[in-house]
């Protein structure tokens, strides 16, 4: 028998057939996510790729477990990887973000009492976590000037993937922004302190002891008052971190 009669029986027999790679298979929402991604291009920091590992998301695309309609939405829509980076994409992302997170705790409160022993608890835990964080964006303020956040965008553009571009972005404004806020809460704090203690000084005859007194008391207060909105600013942007993490940690059934 010559070579090619034995390669057409191996081939009549599906044993010559060359194997075909295997490409991988995502969850149902992931791939579109993963296509767009690779999709997106902008010219000003050069992503021209992403990477669908976000925050733990990679362990449960390995894994090959299959989201929810509501966790789809909240994936797709958790990052701005579809909008040019730009500092109007950063202020209109944080606007939208407390309609994220509600969306994706009324979705999931539906679910919920389908679900049993464990899976339950973690239902339970996901909606607790994205009503606080709805509550908690929503109280957020952007205060951080234009040019502020542009150079936050300017200072990422080496970051390749679309993914890690983004968060790095939106974490560096939210830190960025407490601080300005902080710093801002004093100057304005002092200026009102001091013009209060003004007017009591001008209005009042007192003495050089009292005068000194109401300029301490005034500078006490200012030092409370910034203490205790820095504390409360502190905290909050941790809050949201931490639930954040814990979310996404949920999700990706690392929780």
């Amino acid at each position: 028998m010559s070579h090619r009669q034995r390669d057409q029986r191996r081939t009549r027999g599906g044993r010559g057939q060359p194997q075909r790679p295997v490409a991988p298979i995502f969850p149902d929402g992931v791939a579109e996510q993963v296509q767009q991604g690779r999709d997106y291009h902008t010219e000003h920091n050069q992503v021209t790729h992403s990477d669908p590992s976000q925050r733990g998301l990679a362990a449960a695309v390995l894994l090959g477990r299959s989201f929810t309609p509501a966790e789809n939405r909240y994936l797709y829509n958790r990052l701005p990887m579809r909008q040019p980076p730009t500092a109007r994409t950063v202020l209109g992302h944080f606007s939208e973000l407390p309609a994220l997170y509600r969306a994706l705790a009324h979705e999931s409160r539906s679910s919920v009492d389908e679900m049993e022993g464990r899976e339950r608890e973690r239902g339970e835990r996901l909606v607790a976590l994205a009503d606080a964080l709805a509550r908690g964006y929503g109280e957020l303020v952007i205060c951080l000037p234009m040019q502020r956040i542009e150079g936050i965008i300017r200072r990422n553009r080496g970051e390749k993937r679309v993914s890690k571009f983004w968060e790095r972005v939106l974490e560096e404004v939210e830190t960025e922004n407490l601080h300005y806020i902080v710093s801002s809460s004093w100057v304005a704090l002092f200026i009102v302190q001091m013009s209060q203690a003004s007017s009591v000084l001008t209005e009042t005859s007192l003495d050089e002891n009292e005068q000194v007194l109401v300029i301490v008391s005034a500078g006490l207060a200012l030092l409370w008052a910034v203490t205790v909105a820095s504390e409360g600013l502190i905290l909050a942007h941790e809050r949201r971190r931490q639930d954040d993490r814990s979310l996404n940690g949920i999700i990706a059934r690392e929780a």
